[in-house]
């Protein structure tokens, strides 16, 4: 995930992904030179989560590419901040 000055929306999507094992996923977020407290409440909030801190705003595609670069999976999701997934019904 990317995120820019979004610090409730990526807390209401990490809180979501929190809720539900996903393992063996791994989850980067890329704060892009965020101005506001996002990257300081990922860090402390999240920190089973990958956070890569760029110090400039990469742009949409630059984060994500940023993210892309990090990841070591052989799958790759990008996921929106404004996001908040639900576990499957049972």
């Amino acid at each position: 995930m990317v995120t820019y000055n979004t610090k409730d929306l990526i807390r209401n999507c990490l809180q979501s992904l929190s809720a539900i094992d996903y393992s063996p996923v791994e989850v980067t977020v890329v704060d892009n030179g965020s101005t506001d407290v996002s990257a300081a409440m990922i860090s402390k909030e999240f920190p089973q989560f990958r956070l890569v801190e760029s110090p400039t705003n990469l742009g949409y595609v630059g984060g994500y590419m940023l993210a892309h670069s990090r990841a070591s999976g052989d799958f790759v999701l990008f996921l929106n901040s404004d996001i908040a997934v639900e576990p499957a019904p049972s």
